[in-house]
């Protein structure tokens, strides 16, 4: 396996756990799964279907519908087969082999993520290697292939160096400490992130900074450093405070709302969105402001 990372170089590679099903055979799922399965083999997205099905494949194992869930990962497997773009096919099959890992499915876990790893090795851009990396990384973790999960995160390291974009190599590593998170490697993801911070607040473009500084929070969020990520939050909101032109502002607002969502702070949504909804009340060109208060009015659901 490892030679086949490195050899055109070295092979990146991210996706989110959830806890899994095993068992055998099983009872046949609801209707409303059958509805989704239904509309889903209709789909002519080879990497909408292949996504879909990985996700309905868990439901269905939920229910203990076994065969199906098998079934469903076996269609997701040849949808994603038909997909052109390796970045999307490395990380629609590490969906998948997360998916067969967490309904137990060890042998077709393992052999997905090889065929990721393969579509991964195809990826030129180093920025999308590395941002694959964690898919990878931390559906390999769900498979119970810890070493392996770490030994491609530190090769994503290596090569997230070697990004020469600043706002690039930025993005990378809060996805590469992501994935440790994820992978429940604290310590790592830590590590990472402070590097990431650090960087961060080198950067000359206000907007660049504040979406690095608070995708940085939501990761210490979820790394349970609360204090760390009040501070991030806290410096993003004073940088889109320092935006002068309203509707710029008022995006920026919402999409630090978005992460505060994401961080588990729904009190500092409440308060970043209705400072979002202030300013585009302001907006006088409708064409501006009624996209926006639509945004909002969407964004607004979350935090109550």
């Amino acid at each position: 396996m490892r030679a086949s990372l490195i050899g055109g170089w070295f092979v990146l590679i991210l996706v989110v756990a959830h806890a899994g099903c095993g068992g055998g055979g099983g009872a046949p799922a609801g209707p409303n799964l059958e509805e989704m399965k239904t509309r889903l083999l209709k789909s002519t997205d080879p990497s909408a279907k292949a996504r879909g099905l990985a996700s309905l494949a868990e439901k269905q194992a939920k229910v203990g519908d076994i065969a199906g869930a098998d079934s469903s990962l076996t269609t997701a497997v040849a949808a994603a087969e038909m997909i052109k773009d390796p970045v999307s096919q490395a990380t629609a099959l590490a969906n998948i082999g997360g998916a067969y890992a967490r309904i137990e499915k060890p042998i077709e876990a393992k052999s997905t993520l090889k065929a990721a790893e393969r579509a991964a090795e195809k990826i030129t851009e180093l920025e999308h290697k590395t941002n694959a990396a964690g898919e990878i990384a931390v559906a390999y973790v769900a498979a119970g292939e810890v070493d392996t999960a770490k030994y491609l995160l530190k090769t994503a390291e290596e090569g997230a160096e070697k990004i020469e974009r600043p706002a690039g190599k930025i993005t990378s590593l809060i996805r590469i400490a992501s994935a440790y998170q994820r992978s429940k490697d604290t310590g790592e993801a830590t590590r990472i992130l402070d590097a990431a911070v650090e960087l961060a607040r080198a950067l000359e473009e206000p907007r660049e900074k504040l979406e690095a500084l608070a995708d940085a929070a939501v990761i210490a969020a979820k790394c349970e450093a609360g204090e760390k990520a009040t501070a991030l939050f806290e410096e993003a909101k004073k940088l889109a405070e320092q935006i002068t032109e309203p509707s710029a502002q008022a995006h920026a607002f919402v999409s630090l709302t978005k992460k505060a969502v994401a961080a588990g702070n729904k009190g500092l949504g409440k308060d970043l969105i209705a400072k979002a909804e202030a300013l585009a009340n302001k907006i006088k060109d409708g064409s501006v402001q009624g996209p926006l208060l639509e945004e909002i009015s969407k964004v607004k659901t979350t935090v109550h």
